[in-house]
């Protein structure tokens, strides 16, 4: 994890493959700051996933009816 590592200068910085709003994608500059909070964001992001998806695999295991295994589906935005 980036949060480990030693400091680097004030002014580090390396480019990063990013997405902006309009879903145009480059290599962008960032700092170690954004570089570390886009890790831990993702960590975050993964381990909510993991979370939801070891609920779902519980409630399928539960399941007795097919609805119930039909009803555990993986949410949408």
């Amino acid at each position: 994890m980036l949060s480990s590592l030693s400091a680097p200068a004030e002014s580090w910085e390396t480019p990063v493959w990013c997405v902006d709003a309009k879903g145009a994608g480059a290599y962008r500059m960032h700092t170690a700051a954004q570089v570390q909070a886009v890790g831990n964001d993702s960590l975050s992001a993964r381990n909510a996933a993991l979370t939801r998806k070891a609920a779902l695999e519980e409630r399928i295991r539960e399941a007795v009816i097919v609805e119930q295994v039909q009803s555990s589906s993986w949410p949408t935005k």
